[in-house]
């Protein structure tokens, strides 16, 4: 089963209902920065360990986000999601593929 959410709805630990979500993945469009991601990663986390959910985010920066030339981040479909920096995330390609 595959659920969507919309940035802030995934990355609000205090009022998402997306870490309740018994799904095996998660599909979610961002706009934000760094904390935004930070968010994303720490809901991927426990939706991670409570159902095994992978989360896919994202995120195209907003213009407080640019000044490191990233032109967007992506948090790929991870076991650990928290365990990879947001300068690991960030891209400044087009697409970086992931082992």
């Amino acid at each position: 089963m595959i659920g969507i959410a919309i940035c802030l709805d995934f990355c609000d630990v205090c009022e998402t209902p997306f870490s309740e979500l018994d799904v095996d993945v998660m599909l979610v469009p961002s706009m934000g920065n760094d904390r935004t991601m930070h968010g994303h990663q720490i809901t991927a986390a426990q939706v991670e360990v409570r159902f095994g959910t992978r989360s896919f985010v994202v995120q195209h920066p907003t213009q407080t986000a640019l000044k490191d030339h990233r032109i967007g981040s992506i948090l790929p479909l991870l076991k650990e999601p928290s365990a990879v920096s947001l300068e690991e995330l960030g891209q400044k390609s087009v697409w970086a593929a992931y082992k």
